[in-house]
């Protein structure tokens, strides 16, 4: 994959938006059965890069990298996300209600296309004390992504019932 110069949003967005996001490698212990313990280990990876001069550094890094020629930058993205073989996104929403032409909006669904060649995008959006979950999949590197929404919501579930009991 080549970066599209249409890709480049930044260059147009008001400085006074204040959202930015920096990618951070984070391993997901995949062996890990019970729900409890599976959160507690991510969680205490996800408090220790963030806790960290790393996600600060990664950010600097990023911010340099963009402001490089775009053939430059370009190849450094393609073959840092070349690695990637999945990332989720999280972004907190507005914590209350709000609304869009004076009717309330009852849900906001969040999207996330694929980076680089990564197969897998799963973006989570928190509105109004909900949270939606939204999937972009390449279909070539997973042939049966059809499964996907159903086995995250029966892992999800699983997951909630278990940490309530």
């Amino acid at each position: 994959m080549t970066v599209d110069d249409s890709l480049w949003l930044d260059q147009n967005l008001p400085a006074s938006l204040g959202n930015y996001f920096v990618g951070l490698v984070a391993e997901i212990p995949i062996g890990i059965d019970d729900p409890a313990e599976l959160l507690a280990a991510v969680t205490g990876r996800m408090a220790r890069i963030k806790n960290s001069d790393e996600a600060f550094l990664a950010f600097g890094l990023q911010r340099v990298a963009l402001r490089l020629p775009r053939v430059i930058s370009g190849s450094l993205f393609d073959s840092t996300f070349a690695k990637v073989n999945g990332s989720l996104v999280s972004v907190p929403g507005p914590r209350g209600p709000i609304t869009l032409a004076g009717h309330p909006v009852e849900a906001i669904l969040a999207f996330s296309p694929t980076v680089g060649d990564g197969p897998l995008v799963v973006t989570l959006f928190s509105y109004n004390g909900q949270v939606t979950a939204s999937m972009s999949v390449d279909r070539q590197l997973i042939p049966d992504s059809h499964r996907l929404p159903e086995l995250f919501t029966e892992q999800t579930q699983r997951f909630i019932a278990t940490l309530a009991q």
